[in-house]
């Protein structure tokens, strides 16, 4: 397992079209907006509404983005902004078949 001291990560990079298409699938998409929101529910921090939902899913945007290989694949760390200033920072694993 890497850590912040002993991992195969690249250099942050801008985001790529191919980039912002793996993170535009709708599983992974939905998957990382529901958990905001579910996570800002459970804290009552911002009290974001449908209306919010709509507008992050809206303005989804991969900013930067790193790579790094581990055993079965790729991790990719990204920093997505979803609009008024706000960015989320997900990973997504592709497994190595799907290269």
């Amino acid at each position: 397992m890497s850590d912040e001291h002993c991992n195969n990560m690249g250099p942050v990079m801008d985001a790529t079209p191919e980039i912002q298409q793996l993170s535009d699938i709708p599983e992974i998409k939905h998957a990382a907006i529901h958990a905001l929101h579910k996570k800002h529910h459970e804290n009552h921090v911002h009290h974001f509404s449908e209306e919010h939902r709509e507008k992050h899913i809206a303005n989804w945007k991969v900013t930067k983005y790193a790579e790094e290989d581990v055993a079965y694949g790729i991790n990719y760390f990204m920093k997505v902004s979803i609009g008024d200033g706000l960015f989320i920072h997900i990973r997504v694993h592709q497994q190595q078949h799907h290269k």
